[in-house]
C-alpha cells in the first residue's frame, strides 16, 4: 500500500486513478464482514474518474461554502485503513476543513479501528490548491480471542495536506477534489494517505 501511496505523493495528480484500482484490489478480499471497504473503494475510483485533472478551478469569484464528499485511505505504517472524507470550503474566507471518520481497517475479519483524522486552518489559492495541518489519532484493536502478540495499537500523530479543486469531466465548476496527507506519529513513524471528494 505505502508504494502506491508514495507513487502518488511524487508523481502527482496523474496517478489518482492508478491509486483507485490498487485500492480496490487491496480489499476486495475482506469478505461480508466489512463491505464498506469495498464500497469505498468504488466509490474513490468512481469520483476519481470524474474529476476533469486538466481542468483546474478558478475559485477566485465563487462565494458561500461547500461541502465535499468521499473516501480516503491511509497507510498507519503497520497497517492501513479506509474512511468516509467529508471536507468544507468556505470560498469567501477562501478557508478549507475536513474530517475523516468512521474508519475501517484493510484486514476487517481480524481488526477495527477507531478514532478519527481531521484538516485544519485550510487556506485555498485563487488556482483551486489548498494546503491545511492535518492531526489525528487511530486505535487498532484485534478481533477475538485476547493474544499477548496481538495487542491494541495507538497511533497519535500531525502533518500536514494539500490537494487540488477541479471541475468535473461533465463540466460542473469547481465539482471534484482530491488531496494527499502526510506526517509523523509519537514514535517517530511515518503516516501517509490520500482522498477524493466531490460535492
Amino acid at each position: 500500500m505505502s508504494k502506491i501511496l508514495h507513487e502518488l505523493q511524487w508523481k502527482g495528480n496523474r496517478l489518482v486513478v492508478v491509486a483507485a484500482l490498487g485500492f480496490a484490489a487491496w480489499t476486495s478480499g475482506c469478505g461480508t464482514a466489512r463491505e464498506e471497504n469495498f464500497d469505498r473503494s468504488n466509490l474513490f475510483t468512481q469520483i476519481a474518474a470524474q474529476t476533469n485533472l486538466n481542468a483546474t478551478s478558478d475559485v477566485n469569484n465563487l462565494q458561500g461554502k461547500a461541502t465535499y464528499t468521499g473516501a480516503a485511505i491511509a497507510n498507519f505504517g503497520s497497517f492501513g485503513g479506509t474512511a468516509d472524507m467529508t471536507l468544507t470550503a468556505d470560498f469567501d474566507a477562501q478557508a478549507i476543513t475536513g474530517s475523516m471518520t468512521s474508519w475501517e481497517d484493510l484486514s476487517p475479519l481480524t481488526h477495527i479501528l477507531r478514532g478519527q483524522v481531521q484538516l485544519s486552518n485550510g487556506a485555498i489559492a485563487n488556482d483551486g490548491s489548498f494546503t491545511s495541518n492535518m492531526a489525528g489519532n487511530i486505535e487498532r484493536n484485534p478481533l477475538g480471542l485476547d493474544d499477548p502478540s496481538n495487542q491494541p495499537i495507538l497511533k497519535v500523530f500531525n502533518g500536514s495536506a494539500n490537494g487540488q479543486i477541479y471541475d468535473s469531466v461533465a463540466g460542473a465548476t469547481a465539482s471534484h477534489l482530491n488531496g494527499s496527507f502526510g506526517g509523523i506519529d509519537t514514535g517517530g513513524g511515518a503516516i501517509d494517505g490520500s482522498f477524493v471528494a466531490k460535492r
